[in-house]
């Protein structure tokens, strides 16, 4: 019997080191599980069943059996490596269309010619496909793709994917409250000055008479209705007589534009001289000068700004302060021009002294934005306190600079919380139906925060309508038009370009953009992919975007153990191991998915060694056996 039970250990002890063998065969195989040898004794039945003289008849080897114990993970160089930290597996099958299902923990998968995702051996990755690149459709597996064309544009402004309800563009900024500069200063915007007089003298007032540079040419209009009141003439040297059949208390020039009134009692006949002087319009002679003044006033357009002055000159000569007065003189501050006539109603004489203070210096006068009188970009600062740009896209995809610039109303009351925001494309283009009108009004609350009831519009909503522009030279162009070669933005009839202010505030610090949010994007390609734990395979683009691809399903068994395995680091389900669940990574104990890593081979390599030296030891005892038995025999033998 001993030869039986010796030869059953040779027998067994061979097949595990085989075992051990292949373990350590494999110990760099991605997804390998290693396998270990399970024994069993071997015992003849008997009719009476156990006794106590039972002597067994060896060894069997009653299993090799795989151990799915987790392995090390490793980094990889390839985006569409994949392991898996848990008891799931891949679900491969052959081909597109064939169904058969193969179950494998080894994660080296890259993109074959036709875009599907597969393994080394050609075998095909499944789960869930994407159809719009934000979501997955969990309803069917099946074998994954990988889209390699590029992303199209898309148009900024029409969809709803920042606020549902304000449109796809948003520009919050913060207005500094500190910022002293506005439209109108002390309530009015005609250029003022503050006149003190010296004790005991009478009242004098210093006319509003700034004389601004412009260029353009000179032309004259009627004030009043014919017959009423007569007209202007053009006179010799430049002069401009008024012929009426009665005095007049005003008539009206036209200088590029720009009204200017001259006013004070005109009889008729009399002339007003008027020449250009380094781009100043100058009153050079009038009719009576010392009982009738002539005042020239600008409209509110036409004003660069209140500054602090340190230069005083009566006419054209620097003079020191208190000033005499003298009727008719003109006072130039910095440049600008004032005529100083008598108070009707408290008359001033000559030679009175008085002093000239400045304006209030805690605030900057700006010019109401003009866009007709720009004459190219960059534009006037003191137009506007603060500008912010966003860029948006187009229909095809191609950038274009939207710019805000914000205008205050006023240094006083509500006005001072209320900013004017005028919007312009490509620094070309402005988006309102005249050069002075805003886009939309900004108003804010006392503590800084958006008050939307009165702004304009009242939502914070601003619908810009770039079917009509306006151009620097005052013609209008439509951006969503073939004409004129532009056609650069799509505009449905009824729709409009929305843009989002509700996020602006106006606290006591500078001037800054809290936020730019635009759905729109250029076109772009493919350039990376990444897997997440969840196994939603995103493409990223050359533009910033990201698209979904799909998501890989994990599979989890049972009786992982029951598995038919048949190479290729792959196996069968069997009747042992149950059917399997399919599920989306990181659902029950499936495990959780890591991109651009790899599982290693769980063989533990000093294991195998020593379990390779006791079942070397153990095939020797065994052998040792059967020679022993085999001496034992041989002395009976020599006993005849």
């Amino acid at each position: 019997m001993a030869f039986q039970q010796g030869l059953s250990g040779l027998n067994v002890y061979s097949k595990a080191l085989d075992v051990v063998s292949n373990n350590i065969a494999n110990a760099s195989t991605v997804g390998y599980k290693t396998s270990q040898a399970h024994f069993a004794d071997i015992y003849a039945g008997t009719l009476y069943g156990a006794t106590n003289k039972q002597v067994g008849i060896g060894v069997n080897l009653m299993a090799v059996q795989q151990q799915f114990t987790q392995g090390n993970i490793s980094i990889t160089n390839n985006p569409l490596d994949i392991a898996i930290n848990g008891n799931g597996f891949f679900r491969v099958q052959k081909s597109p269309n064939d169904q058969s299902a193969y179950y494998t923990r080894n994660g080296q998968f890259h993109v074959n010619k036709d875009g599907y995702i597969v393994n080394s051996n050609g075998t095909f990755l499944t789960g869930y496909a994407s159809q719009d690149g934000v979501t997955v459709n969990p309803a069917s597996i099946v074998p994954l793709t990988i889209g390699t064309g590029g992303i199209p544009p898309q148009q900024t402004g029409w969809t709803s994917s920042v606020y549902p309800d304000q449109g796809g563009l948003t520009i919050g900024v913060n207005l500094d409250g500190r910022d002293k500069k506005s439209t109108t200063v002390n309530g009015t915007p005609i250029m003022a000055l503050q006149v003190e007089t010296t004790p005991g003298a009478p009242g004098v007032t210093v006319a509003g008479t700034a004389q601004t540079p412009i260029n353009g040419t000179l032309t004259y209009q009627e004030n009043t209705p014919p017959g009423t009141g007569g007209k202007l003439l053009g006179g010799p040297n430049g002069a401009i007589e008024y012929d009426g059949a009665s005095a007049s208390s005003s008539v009206t020039l036209n200088w590029n534009g720009a009204l200017i009134t001259i006013s004070g009692t005109l009889a008729n006949g009399a002339t007003v001289n008027v020449t250009t002087s380094d781009a100043h319009l100058n009153i050079t002679s009038r009719s009576n000068p010392n009982t009738e003044p002539i005042i020239l006033t600008y409209n509110a357009g036409q004003f660069s700004g209140n500054r602090p002055f340190t230069t005083v000159e009566v006419n054209g000569t620097p003079t020191p302060m208190p000033i005499t007065y003298t009727s008719g003189d003109t006072i130039t501050i910095d440049g600008v021009s004032f005529v100083i006539s008598a108070d009707a109603s408290n008359p001033l004489k000559d030679g009175d002294v008085f002093t000239i203070a400045p304006p209030d210096l805690a605030w900057e006068r700006l010019i109401p934005f003009n866009w007709s009188n720009t004459s190219s970009p960059p534009f006037d600062p003191s137009m506007y306190s603060f500008s912010a740009p966003a860029t948006i896209y187009d229909q095809s995809g191609a950038t274009h600079i939207l710019t805000n610039y914000y205008v205050r109303r006023g240094d006083d009351g509500v006005d001072a919380r209320t900013w004017d925001v005028f919007t312009v494309v490509d620094n070309k283009y402005l988006v309102s139906s005249s050069s002075t009108t805003p886009t939309a009004t900004l108003a804010f609350n006392a503590d800084g925060t958006i008050d939307l009831a009165n702004s304009s519009p009242n939502t914070g909503r601003v619908p810009l309508d770039l079917s009509s522009v306006l151009q620097l030279d005052g013609t209008t162009v439509d951006l969503t038009s073939d004409l004129g070669g532009y056609n650069w933005f799509r505009q449905t009839a009824g729709s409009a370009f929305n843009m989002n202010l509700r996020d602006s505030t106006m606290f006591g610090m500078k001037h800054d953009v809290n936020s730019i949010v635009q759905d729109g994007y250029a076109p772009g390609t493919l350039t990376s992919l990444t897997v997440s734990e969840s196994g939603h395979i995103t493409g990223g683009y050359s533009n910033g975007k990201t698209k979904i691809m799909g998501q890989v399903a994990l599979v989890e068994f049972k009786n992982p153990e029951g598995l038919q395995s048949i190479g290729n680091n792959m196996w069968l389900e069997s009747y042992a191991s149950g059917q399997p669940t399919i599920g989306e990574p990181g659902a029950g104990t499936r495990g959780l998915l890591e991109g651009g890593k790899v599982e290693d081979s769980n063989t533990d390599l000093t294991k195998e060694l020593v379990d390779m030296i006791v079942f070397q030891r153990n095939y020797q005892a065994n052998a040792q056996t059967i020679r022993t038995q085999d001496q034992i025999l041989q002395t009976l033998v020599n006993l005849r």
